[in-house]
């Protein structure tokens, strides 16, 4: 039997976040940084889509200015300001040429012993095969974890690597695509062009659930320490 992980968890017994300055690099709608604040640490969210800003100043307005407008290749935070920077599944969204810019972007605002935490997903064969029908993330991904193998270079040291598999639980179909197309508005076109199939490898590759279909979703894990 599959022994699943949140990546939350994984985050959790890897960096210490309590009392800590955190940059959370690609914080979407603010679901991780407001966790942050939960387990005690003091959070920055960046993204750079006005939409998705505006929907986590919404859902977090006694912090809304905990959010900024940003990329992690030109991050809006002064130099060694920060404890921990976090890329939670987003690095592989950053432009492939500027990978290795926030990678040393990250390094720039973090201090003297800081960590950065960087989780990226991997692929299952089955899931692969649904996935690519809206965002083949094939080429992306490897350059990202490419990308992590220069780390060290940058002035950091490799504390500690993993993987793990994540269970993903949708009600039906309709739930599936809403996440999807949520995730990556630009995806909306494909679904369309492909629902047909999705719909039919969803209910094939998903397995049956007591709240609806159970989906595998393998990912790995590096900490790093700036040096």
């Amino acid at each position: 039997m599959t022994e699943y992980q949140q990546p939350t968890d994984v985050l959790r017994n890897h960096v210490q976040l309590d009392g800590c300055r955190v940059v959370d690099v690609g914080s979407g709608s603010g679901g991780l940084v407001r966790w942050l604040r939960e387990q005690g640490a003091d959070p920055v969210g960046i993204e750079c889509g006005k939409d998705v800003l505006e929907q986590a100043r919404a859902r977090d307005q006694d912090h809304a200015a905990a959010y900024l407008d940003g990329v992690g290749q030109s991050l809006p935070v002064e130099d060694a300001s920060a404890d921990v920077v976090i890329l939670f599944r987003s690095l592989h969204h950053i432009p492939a040429n500027e990978m290795l810019p926030a990678m040393k972007e990250a390094h720039r605002v973090l201090e003297l012993g800081g960590v950065l935490f960087v989780l990226e997903p991997t692929y299952d064969e089955k899931g692969h095969e649904l996935q690519r029908l809206i965002d083949d993330e094939t080429v992306v991904r490897a350059q990202a974890q490419a990308v992590l193998l220069e780390v060290p270079d940058l002035g950091f040291e490799l504390v500690s690597s993993g993987d793990f598999i994540q269970e993903f639980v949708y009600r039906d179909f309709a739930q599936w695509e809403k996440h999807m197309v949520d995730v990556d508005t630009e995806r909306r076109a494909l679904l369309e062009q492909n629902r047909d199939r999705a719909d039919e490898l969803f209910h094939a590759i998903g397995r049956e659930h007591q709240d609806g279909y159970s989906f595998d979703f393998p990912a790995i894990f590096k900490v790093f320490r700036k040096i």
